[in-house]
């Protein structure tokens, strides 16, 4: 990951979730053992906007929630099984990803960031917009047929 001192490695996986439910905290205690674990709640002002007026989806979650690993290669590397494990756990609770939050050690696909309704409009603008799909090197939606 651009940014981090040489020999440092950055691991992330975040998902949104519609309800905060006590078996999801068990698990999301247990995760800190391995990794940073982060819930931002979510709701209010963001929860007001339609679904369809924008490209961030789940608006209707309670939280993201996300878990990261930083630090020496070797100890992430470690650590990298018992975050999957964890995640593995906690996928059950989660709906979708959120794209600002994930790393190449997980490649998260575009259908997994958003609804297929929203999914299909972005391809209509890429379309519209990047009908050669230049701009590819992301979470890439190709443009509709």
């Amino acid at each position: 990951m651009p940014g981090l001192p040489p020999g440092f490695r950055f691991v992330l996986r975040s998902a949104f979730v519609r309800r905060i439910t006590p078996e999801l905290v068990d698990e999301l205690v247990a995760a800190t053992a391995t990794a940073a674990v982060n819930v931002r709640a979510l709701g209010g002002a963001v929860a007001r906007v339609p679904a369809d007026a924008t490209a961030f989806a789940y608006r209707d979650s309670a939280a993201l929630v996300t878990l990261a690993l930083m630090g020496e290669e070797a100890m992430v590397e470690r650590a990298t099984p018992r975050l999957v494990e964890t995640w593995q756990r906690i996928a059950p609770f989660t709906t979708g990803a959120y794209s600002n939050f994930g790393t190449a050690d997980h490649p998260t696909d575009a259908a997994s960031i958003y609804p297929a309704s929203t999914h299909q409009r972005l391809a209509e603008v890429k379309r519209s917009y990047d009908p050669d799909n230049v701009f590819r090197h992301n979470y890439n939606i190709a443009p509709a047929a």
